[in-house]
């Protein structure tokens, strides 16, 4: 029988002439198959049936290679062999890897790379369905002329290969190639006698392909194969075909076929001579001519090809939707009608999606689904890498957000936020101890009670699935090296979970039909994938972690294909991969310099010379650059015949990277074509816009700019303006543009409260002195923190908090004991201030513990300072967080508003010493400070630190003979210890970073009890008080003031004190921060993503002196 070889360049004809054949065929009552590469199986039975005109025939099937191969084996009893499934290939690529990896010399950094191993199982498809014996590459390997890393790439490989082939001998898989075995069987399936076989959509085919196909024309009652490529390439007369490049492909094709080892008697058909042609096969008899002469002398031009230029990639694909509209309302085309080919996916693919959303473009994008984002997978790989990373936070955190939980979303994410803020994993899951009330928590006991139920109710879902008890749980029980089948039975054990099955059911219902279907898909690909794991029958045991890296690579490698639908969309794809039929209109996109001609970038294991060594070798290879650019230019050809009426190209001049594009060289053929009105190099005309809601959202908005902002616009414009105004208002689908219309409009400046809600917010007779502070800082934040009042999770780590508040209680209670000589040991003390701030469950961390035992040698070295401070004076009486306010020892600060209402000042004061002299009490205040906070006058002037005299005036009002003698923050933040510095040469650098900061009284007899070693009239030499301002002398000093500027700074200080309060009772919530000396308080606000920064204004202050202040409140 003689093999049947349709050839033309004319795709339509050559479609006609085989599409007539088969109805013939048809009538005759002939069993038909039309083979065709797998990806264009369901577009060639629509194709079919519509051409042939009939809705089905139990006559005529579309097969691929895959399904003829299944068929023979099935026909001739193969299907009981068990042949490895692509899944089962690449664990054992991924074991054999592993196990070699030290032997490896050039692929050592690749054995966790996926698409490394994705690339291995190309080269061995290569090499078996080219029939390359793999013992050749051996032979190879014994040349002088081949290169050293050539070499040793062909030396790992050819070791991979052995282990390969052992691998399938000791498992339960069949050790010959399922292609091979149906090869061998074609002859004796008597049922193909009777078929005709119409191999169509081939550029090329495997010799193994090939050999079916010569094996099957020798016993079936038909065989065609159909080949695109102009038939005076069989006689070599190129200088006949001015694009004879566009068949390079195709010739090699021919040159195959005609090889003597498949003793093919082939038989050539051409199509009946051309009498007519269409405008589309005119323009391409000449896009890909080399001779750009000739086409330039065309005189007829063609009025059904466009060319489109834009400024941007984005005014790209916002045109095309445009010319899409316009299509559809001008043309009457259905979607179905159209296809779009684009140049360049990773630049078109997501502008398409958003701008065809807005504008309600219904679209099919043919491309390989990213299964990473698929629920099941998430499930599946969360699941793994919990079990792997031997419970980590994250990983449960992963595996309750991809579980299928769905009625305890809430319950899980409190639980998450739970175990993520106290750093719960492993071991600690199965432990109560972990799982309380915080202890520190008394402000929100109810609200962390009812969380703590729905905590432990998600624990208790975990524990059942993954084990009570940890020496029962399967964490414990994968811990150990095992071997495949042990693994393999723990995996299966935990997904077939009671819990896990009834809830993915139950999330199952409110999925549609094609999610069901995807789902169900990569479960049963998963399934499948634990039964071929198992089959590996490999012995050697493993730890679970390499395991799960097998495991995990090998669900990365699952592929499932899109079928294109067959409803009204626009069907895309690209010059590579695309599947559509005949439609009227193609719009090419991207035809730039940068993205056309098509670079192909892909990875592979050989570089181009290295592959053409192993050609000349005889080891016959596909995938060349040559061979891949030759494919993609005749494809492009092929797609471009799918149009039946018009073509539309487009290019822009700047893609999203920013880089300078021109047009590709090919559009100056279709330029030369192409009637000179049709390519369109213009801005867009503002009537356009009304085919696109994507320009519409951005012209609108716009020109009302324009028009508040009095920029001239047209009589005709305005009056379009405002017709479209009215057009949108009636329709719900312009919502996203009324928005935009109605934020133009509004005035965005921060309101402030009212002072009924101020009242509610707040309590208006009671202010700390904190909260005035943080007002003084930035009015907005205030209003988040005392207002909204929003929830601080205490953490895990230790925080500045945390420090702050156990260096509070520290000094407390060793103060006392030093004061009072109680004799308490200070592990004693430290311990207990430890409970007293920190939660228990904090001091478990061994980076805490290690913080902690830091903390207690830094803590004794302060007190140890303060507790020389306290040797020098002459102290009366020490208070230690002794509280101001009604009915407590100091009293109130009280502020008489402008309303005639009384506001009290209350609050803690850390250290206050009492110190007797000429019959009054003089006061001492020390504020301690374990951050960065330092003594600044301008500060204290302009009210942003109303503290330390506030406290001070507070306890000289606690007696009618009160003085203040002082007030100062003592540093606690310091980690150099004291014992270090007390072995310092120079005695009196131990006290240089611990020094009193603050404000003095200037009485020279009074500073004599404050510091009994130093001279007065020498007082930078104080080891216990830091000084401002050149002079020697007590009374020059900057920051020592007399009875008099105390009383005038606690007038001011509540003077402003008065300001804040009016302030936040007028409801002002401004985003006003201050700022000064190039600070403010702002730029490290943890709020700043609450405020944002629409209106901010900073309120500017002046960085004062103490000459100024002096000056304004009388020294």
């Amino acid at each position: 029988m003689k093999l049947k070889v349709l050839l033309s360049r004319y795709i339509n004809d050559s479609k006609k002439y085989l599409y007539n054949l088969i109805e013939q065929k048809l009538i005759e009552g002939k069993t038909i198959y039309i083979v065709v590469p797998e990806q264009f199986t369901l577009g060639t039975e629509l194709e079919a049936y519509q051409t042939l005109n009939i809705d089905s025939t139990l006559n005529l099937r579309i097969k691929s290679f895959k399904t003829i191969i299944n068929e023979i084996l099935h026909l001739n009893g193969g299907r009981t062999l068990n042949f490895l499934s692509d899944s089962a290939k690449f664990l054992i690529i991924q074991s054999i890897l592993l196990e070699v990896k030290d032997e490896l010399r050039i692929f050592q950094k690749n054995i966790y790379n996926k698409d490394f191993i994705e690339l291995l199982l190309g080269f061995m498809e290569q090499i078996i369905s080219n029939k390359i014996n793999i013992y050749d590459l051996k032979n190879i390997l014994e040349s002088d002329q081949i290169q050293n890393e050539l070499k040793q790439k062909l030396e790992d490989i050819f070791l991979i290969f052995e282990k390969f082939q052992k691998y399938k001998l000791y498992s339960n898989y069949h050790s010959i190639d399922r292609t091979d075995v149906a090869i061998n069987s074609i002859e004796n399936i008597e049922k193909y006698k009777n078929i005709s076989f119409f191999f169509y959509k081939f550029n090329d085919m495997s010799k193994q392909e090939i050999e079916i196909v010569s094996k099957i024309d020798k016993i079936s009652e038909f065989t065609l194969i159909n080949i695109t490529i102009d038939d005076r390439l069989l006689n070599n007369r190129k200088e006949n075909v001015e694009d004879y490049e566009v068949f390079d492909i195709s010739m090699k094709f021919l040159n195959s076929l005609n090889k003597k080892e498949f003793n093919n008697k082939i038989e050539y058909i051409k199509p009946d001579e051309k009498k007519f042609y269409t405008k589309n096969e005119l323009f391409l008899d000449k896009l890909f001519s080399y001779n750009l002469y000739s086409v330039n002398q065309i005189t007829n031009k063609l009025d059904n090809i466009y060319l489109t230029r834009t400024n941007n990639t984005n005014q790209e694909i916002e045109s095309l939707a445009l010319n899409i509209k316009k299509d559809i309302i001008n043309e009457k085309y259905k979607y179905s009608d159209i296809a779009i080919i684009v140049t360049n996916r990773g630049e078109y693919f997501e502008k398409i999606k958003k701008v065809f959303q807005i504008n309600e473009i219904p679209y099919f994008i043919d491309e390989s689904i990213n299964l990473l984002r698929n629920p099941m997978i998430k499930y599946i790989k969360s699941m793994i890498n919990m079990l792997n990373t031997n419970l980590s936070t994250a990983s449960i955190s992963q595996f309750l957000k991809a579980s299928f939980l769905q009625d305890l979303d809430n319950e899980i994410n409190i639980f998450i936020s739970f175990i993520s803020r106290r750093k719960i994993f492993g071991k600690m899951i199965f432990e109560d101890k972990y799982f309380n009330v915080s202890e520190n928590s008394k402000f929100y006991v109810e609200e962390d009670l009812e969380n703590l139920n729905k905590i432990l109710m998600i624990r208790k879902v975990l524990l059942n699935i993954i084990g009570e008890i940890y020496e029962n749980s399967i964490i414990y029980r994968i811990r150990k090296k095992n071997d495949f089948k042990y693994f393999t039975n723990e995996i299966y054990k935990i997904f077939f979970n009671e819990t896990l099955i009834n809830s993915y059911n139950k999330y199952e219902q409110n999925l549609n039909e094609d999610e069901k279907d995807e789902n169900k898909l990569i479960w049963d690909n998963f399934v499948l994938l634990l039964d071929d794991i198992y089959k590996l029958i490999s012995e050697k045991e493993i730890e679970f972690e390499k395991f799960s890296d097998i495991l995990t690579s090998a669900i990365d490698n699952f592929k499932i294909g899109i079928i294109p639908p067959s409803q009204d969309q626009i069907i895309i794809g690209d010059i590579k991969r695309s599947r559509f039929n005949s439609v009227k209109k193609i719009y090419i996109v991207g035809m730039s310099n940068l993205y056309y001609p098509i670079l192909n970038n892909d990875i592979d294991i050989f570089l181009d010379d290295e592959k053409q060594i192993l050609i000349n070798s005889g080891i016959d290879l596909n995938n060349t650059s040559e061979n891949i650019n030759s494919n993609d230019l005749l494809s492009f050809y092929e797609l471009l015949y799918t149009s039946s009426e018009k073509l539309h190209f487009s290019y822009s001049l700047v893609n999203s990277s920013n880089e300078s594009m021109n047009k590709a060289s090919i559009l100056d053929w279709v330029i030369a074509m192409i009637c000179p009105e049709n390519y369109n190099k213009d801005e867009l005309k503002y009537n356009d816009v009304i085919y696109s809601k994507t320009l519409i959202n951005k012209y609108l908005p716009l020109k009302l700019l324009d028009i508040k902002n009095k920029v001239y616009i047209s009589n005709d414009e305005t009056i379009f303006i405002k017709k479209l105004l009215e057009k949108i208002s009636k329709y719900e689908g312009y919502q996203n543009v009324k928005n935009a219309i109605q934020l133009l409009r509004k005035d965005k400046t921060r309101k402030n409260i009212s002072r009924e809600v101020a009242g509610k917010i707040y309590n208006l007779n009671k202010f700390s002195i904190s909260q005035l502070e943080s007002f003084n800082a930035n009015p907005y934040e205030h209003f988040i923190k005392y207002g909204i009042k929003p929830r601080e999770f205490n953490t895990y780590d230790i925080s500045k908090l945390d420090t702050g508040n156990f260096m509070h209680e520290y000094m407390k209670y060793s103060i006392e004991n030093l004061y009072h000589k109680k004799g308490i040991e200070n592990d004693v003390i430290f311990n207990k201030a430890l409970d007293i701030t920190f939660d228990g469950y904090k001091k478990e961390d061994y980076k805490n513990k290690y913080f902690i035992n830091q903390l207690m040698r830094h803590s004794k070295s302060y007190l140890d300072i303060i507790s020389e401070q306290i040797d020098f004076s002459s102290i009366s009486k020490i208070f230690l967080e002794e509280r101001y306010g009604n009915n407590a020892v100091f009293p109130a600060i009280k502020i008489k508003l402008d309303d005639g209402k009384i506001v009290n000042i209350e609050g803690k004061i850390d250290r206050v010493d009492e110190y007797d002299y000429n019959g009054f009490k003089y006061f001492r205040v020390i504020d301690y400070k374990t951050g960065n906070k330092t003594f600044d006058i301008a500060k204290i002037y302009h009210g942003i630190d109303l503290q330390l005299m506030l406290y001070l005036e507070a306890t000289v009002n606690s007696d009618k003979n009160g003085k203040a003698i002082g007030a100062f923050y003592q540093k606690l933040n310091n980690e150099i210890s004291y014992e270090i510095m007390k072995n310092s040469e120079d005695e009196s650098k131990m006290f240089k970073d611990f020094k009193l900061e603050g404000i003095i009284n200037n009485n020279q007899n009074l500073f004599k009890i404050l510091d009994c070693e130093t001279d007065v009239t020498r007082v930078n030499n104080s080891k216990i008080f830091k000084f401002d301002g050149r002079a020697y002398a007590l009374e020059k000093k900057d920051n020592a003031v007399n009875d008099e500027f105390f009383k005038n700074m606690f007038d001011h200080n509540k003077r402003n004190i008065k300001q804040t309060v009016e302030k936040i009772k007028n409801g002002d919530i401004s985003l006003r921060p201050y700022k000064m000396n190039n600070f403010s308080p702002y730029d490290y606000s943890k709020l700043k993503t609450i405020s944002k920064d629409e209106d901010l204004r900073y309120e500017y202050l002046d960085n004062i002196d103490w000459k100024f202040v002096k000056e304004k409140l009388g020294d």
